[in-house]
């Protein structure tokens, strides 16, 4: 998990304040995004986030940003983190197919900060490459 994850869940945890941890992750120039744990509806997502993944991502579901074919596990996935919302650094294990601007397909990393007492989730994203 990145340094700006972990300064912008503590700003987070100080304030309540949702418009703090957003100006936290505006600053920075890796992809985040904020993410509804309840129903997966991306909350924030940044300006390095909509460059990523091609335009506004607000109010959209996370889901959307997976190709079809994993699509239906990803659901599940975010249901069991969810249980047991803890920090999850990026690692190889956390890599996962995305869909580019083109409608293609890359590979990603993700890191995950859980936020307001695990409601939200910080979700850093790093491309690491073409899909295979």
């Amino acid at each position: 998990m990145g340094d700006l994850a972990q300064v912008a869940a503590a700003a987070h945890e100080r304030s309540g304040r949702l418009d703090e941890t957003v100006g936290i992750l505006a600053e920075s120039g890796r992809a985040m995004v904020i993410v509804d744990g309840d129903n997966g509806s991306i909350v924030h997502a940044n300006d390095a986030a909509e460059d990523l993944f091609a335009g506004p991502l607000g109010g959209t579901n996370i889901d959307r940003l997976i190709p079809e074919r994993p699509r239906g596990g990803h659901d599940g996935l975010r249901r069991a983190f969810m249980r047991n919302p803890t920090p999850r650094p990026m690692t190889a294990r956390f890599d996962v197919p995305a869909i580019t601007r083109t409608q293609g397909e890359m590979v990603v990393r993700i890191g995950l900060t859980p936020i307001a007492g695990g409601s939200l989730v910080i979700a850093e994203i790093d491309q690491f490459g073409p899909a295979e």
